[in-house]
């Protein structure tokens, strides 16, 4: 979907041009590569395509929800969500350089949507929950989750042979950026 962008006139926002001349102009030239990129219907071929794209949307989507708020004065509310899009940023070029691994890293949302029904069954009875969010949801997530749990089972314990889902869909994070700037630093 092309994406549009206005800016409000606020006491901060005229504060934050007048920091910032050239914002305006390099921030609409963004929006125009990302309205290219991902202002499109896309049709996948295969699960890299499926993680690159929506990744890479979600991305576009945090960048402008930073830029609404520090436009607007609300630097915390920019931090918050800066931290999600690098986090996002550094699994796609992880998956990039690893291709293989998209399968895996859709596969897990299996996991993580089963872990958010569960959550929210704790707080309301699945007739409410499904009243909101539509039938058969929480059967099909569970449903999912069965397909998908085999393939992230750890062992827990070696003597009595227990298993547990795992907590990531691969390495930890810190590894992904471990492996990440590596990869930087050797192509450079």
């Amino acid at each position: 979907m092309i994406m549009t962008f206005e800016f409000g006139e606020t006491a901060e926002s005229k504060a934050f041009f007048d920091r910032n001349p050239a914002f305006v102009a390099i921030f609409e030239g963004l929006m125009t590569i990302g309205n290219k990129g991902f202002g499109r219907q896309v049709r996948y071929k295969n699960h890299l395509q499926d993680v690159a794209f929506s990744l890479g949307h979600t991305c576009r989507d945090d960048f402008c929800e930073v830029v609404f708020f520090a436009v607007n004065g609300y630097a915390d509310g920019a931090s918050k969500i800066f931290r999600g899009l690098y986090e996002q940023a550094v699994t796609l070029a992880y998956i990039e350089q690893n291709p293989e691994k998209a399968r895996r890293f859709h596969r897990f949302s299996g996991i993580q949507a089963h872990r958010a029904i569960e959550a929210a069954l704790k707080l309301f009875p699945e007739e409410e929950f499904e009243k909101v969010v539509g039938r058969p949801t929480v059967a099909r997530i569970r449903e999912w989750y069965t397909q998908v749990k085999p393939e992230f089972q750890t062992t827990d314990c070696k003597k009595c042979d227990t298993k547990r889902t795992q907590s990531t869909w691969d390495i930890d994070f810190a590894s992904m950026v471990q492996k990440w700037g590596s990869h930087i630093v050797s192509s450079s």
